[in-house]
């Protein structure tokens, strides 16, 4: 590129709007790697910090998973939908950037550049999700997107849309503008559309949908109001992420959201199933509601194998008897497993079980292939057994986690595993936890036997009555030692 645009210096822009402010302060979170930053790319999902800013080439940015790239004008181009000028207008206007000094990792500019989501009201946005679901499951939509569930992937949806009386699932259309079109004539402005990340202008300014040839599922939040949604890609060899969700809007943000298809919050004796994928959610609440065990389960899903305390939070506030975290059967589900256990068990001192599912099978699939029979795989009432798929206790993982933490895995491990081991429900599910963390620890090297086994004995003494009883007979029965 040249050095000016017309009467636009570009070089002089680029030295007033530091690349890394204005991608912060249009709220991608960046953090420090080698000589740059990397951070979510907000042009696509993404979970794995695939933006890289800066670095080996100063004043740009580029994304290793979608491929868009450019400086601090393309970037606001991209993420405002408007041409060269317009971005350089909006980066003079309302950027005025008075240093050149790089943040700290993660730091937000003091003077953020208004985004386009701020530009829309939350409730404004509820109304135009409202119409947009209305449009996503018209007849042909809904019957579409329910035939495509029930013959390519397994999930009867029929029964669950009975029970909870209303669509949980639609399609997008084939056309690059067929929800856009609508919703202009509905009087949704493309400003509007644009804020809530339902459309977005193309190269040659025209007006596209950002969703295209997908399943939706609305997110709904605790009030029952559509923050977003989720579109999962039908045909897997065509270009583009599986699943994608919005850019941050005024409702929707990727780090705090939770799907689930029933907004209702779970009974006393339900357990709650956290799983990756939207299509899992669905397909545990199809099976259930087939089985007549809806409120047995609530299943939910972060989009992803991440998690952050919000989301944590919320799973383990949700009313539930029991966690159970279910990811894929790969590397990245087991990875996905131990986070949400370092996150509910350490974060939060709240009990969780896991389930592991065979190499390359997520839920959708494995109850495809099981029927509503293998709901027992995420059935937290269901006593784990070798070589049977169950849940079981997070010791594994739990010790793993904290391992990876690079404190003292010993003395933490033991100041968790206390607390935990008096909230599991029976003294056999206490000395299967104990029993997994021995085997860990002693995987890392240490000597559980002569070291954590002494101080889970002396804080089991020190502890009351009924906990004290608890852990004394998890310990007989995971580690005989001397009378105590």
């Amino acid at each position: 590129m040249t050095t000016t645009s017309g009467s636009v210096d570009v070089a002089e822009v680029r030295r007033r709007h530091p690349i890394e402010d204005v991608i912060t302060a249009s709220g991608v979170e960046l953090h420090r790697s080698g000589h740059g930053f990397m951070g979510c790319c907000p042009f696509h999902d993404d979970s794995t910090a695939s933006l890289s800013v800066g670095g080996k080439i100063p004043d740009r940015f580029h994304c290793f998973g979608c491929g868009a790239s450019g400086d601090v004008i393309d970037y606001v181009q991209r993420r405002a939908g408007v041409g060269f000028r317009d971005a350089v207008a909006r980066l003079e206007n309302t950027h005025r950037a008075t240093r050149a000094t790089r943040p700290a990792a993660g730091q937000r500019p003091s003077q953020p550049m208004p985004t386009p989501w701020r530009l829309t009201s939350v409730d404004r946005a509820h109304e135009i999700h409202v119409l947009a679901w209305e449009h996503l499951t018209s007849k042909v939509r809904h019957a579409f997107a329910v035939s495509y569930l029930h013959n390519h992937r397994g999930i009867d949806v029929r029964e669950l849309e009975s029970d909870l009386a209303q669509p949980v699932i639609g399609h997008s259309g084939r056309s690059w503008s067929w929800l856009t079109d609508r919703l202009l004539r509905d009087g949704v402005s493309i400003d509007e559309l644009q804020a809530v990340d339902l459309a977005h202008r193309s190269r040659s300014g025209l007006p596209r949908d950002t969703f295209h040839g997908r399943l939706m599922v609305p997110v709904r939040s605790e009030s029952g109001h559509i923050e977003g949604f989720i579109g999962r890609k039908v045909d897997d060899t065509e270009r583009g992420p599986k699943y994608r969700n919005p850019t941050r809007t005024a409702t929707f943000d990727k780090s705090q959201v939770l799907y689930t298809p029933r907004v209702e919050p779970p009974g006393a004796q339900a357990t709650t199933v956290v799983v990756e994928g939207p299509l899992d959610a669905l397909a545990v609440a199809a099976a259930a509601a087939r089985a007549k065990r809806l409120d047995e389960f609530w299943p939910c899903s972060t989009n992803g194998v991440t998690v952050s305390s919000t989301q944590a939070e919320r799973v383990t506030a949700s009313g539930a008897a029991r966690i159970v975290v279910a990811m894929d059967g790969d590397e990245a589900g087991a990875e996905g497993t131990q986070r949400w256990v370092d996150s509910v068990c350490r974060g939060m001192g709240q009990p969780a079980m896991v389930t592991r599912l065979p190499d390359g099978l997520d839920p959708a699939e494995w109850l495809a292939a099981h029927g509503c029979s293998g709901l027992s795989a995420f059935d937290a009432q269901r006593q784990s057994e070798p070589n049977v798929v169950a849940p079981r206790q997070p010791g594994h993982e739990l010790v793993r986690a904290i391992a990876a933490r690079g404190r003292e895995p010993l003395q933490e491990t033991v100041d968790t595993v206390v607390p935990l081991s008096l909230l599991t429900t029976s003294p056999r599910e206490a000395a299967e936890l104990l029993a997994q963390v021995e085997a860990e620890l002693t995987l890392l090297g240490f000597d559980p036997a002569a070291t954590a086994i002494p101080v889970l004995r002396r804080r089991a003494i020190e502890g009351q009555s009924p906990e004290r009883s608890m852990l004394l007979t998890a310990l007989a029965i995971d580690h005989p030692g001397p009378s105590l």
